[in-house]
């Protein structure tokens, strides 16, 4: 009920959950066998509204679920991403926010491969570097976001912006050595912190990280297997 084709989503359904809702609709679409091409029908068509009434300022909000949805789509359906020039886009303006090495003092050297998103209430790196890294992980795997091998083209770049990114995510993520600052020790090893001055750590940071990794793994198992002449496009 949360989305319909006659009636578009349902307006009890915030913008921010829209990418949500259109991967819902995908995966219901190889869940449940019966209506299977309607369903499918019915779920390009909420991600093509998603992606046609979002400014492309706010597209990384909805990541990475409405990149997985796309890639989904185009995987049951054997055309391409539909999506894949502004998933394109999205990826070179985010990777602009993300802190390298030449970019912070000595000091300041745990927050490489963090990134400084416009609206965070903090100006420098927390949590919510997961959601540009787990856009990177999924992109990375998909040979039309991601173009080439091992050997040529834009594999090798975007794997190493993606290790960096998921170096951060390690920094953020509890071990025995901050055990100590929790009152379940074992509970909190491998928590993912708000931050490395906040020692929180919210649900949906440590969700959204497992998802990361596990992504990054299918996604560095797909470029390992690509024949090594594989186009590598501009």
């Amino acid at each position: 009920g949360a989305y319909s084709e006659s009636k578009g989503f349902d307006p009890m359904i915030p913008s921010a959950a829209r990418g949500v809702v259109s991967r819902a609709l995908v995966s219901l679409a190889s869940f449940e066998p019966w209506n299977r091409e309607q369903r499918i029908k019915a779920a390009n068509a909420a991600v093509r509204q998603v992606f046609r009434d979002t400014p492309g300022s706010d597209l990384l909000t909805l990541m990475p679920d409405l990149a997985w949805a796309d890639i989904a789509l185009a995987e049951r359906t054997g055309f391409g991403v539909a999506s894949s020039d502004a998933l394109r886009a999205l990826r070179t303006q985010v990777l602009d926010f993300q802190l390298g090495s030449d970019d912070l003092a000595e000091i300041d050297r745990d927050l490489v491969g963090g990134f400084v998103l416009d609206g965070n209430a903090s100006p420098l790196p927390t949590w919510h570097s997961v959601r540009p890294t787990a856009l990177l992980a999924i992109m990375l795997g998909e040979p039309s976001l991601t173009r080439g091998s091992m050997a040529s083209g834009e594999v090798v770049p975007q794997l190493l912006e993606l290790s960096e990114s998921l170096r951060f995510v390690a920094q953020l993520t509890a071990d025995e050595r901050l055990s100590h600052m929790y009152a379940d020790q074992g509970l909190a090893i491998g928590g993912v912190r708000t931050s490395l001055w906040d020692q929180s750590m919210p649900l949906a940071a440590s969700a959204l990280t497992l998802l990361t990794l596990t992504d990054s793994l299918e996604s560095l198992e797909a470029v390992a297997t690509r024949p090594r002449d594989a186009a590598g496009g501009p």
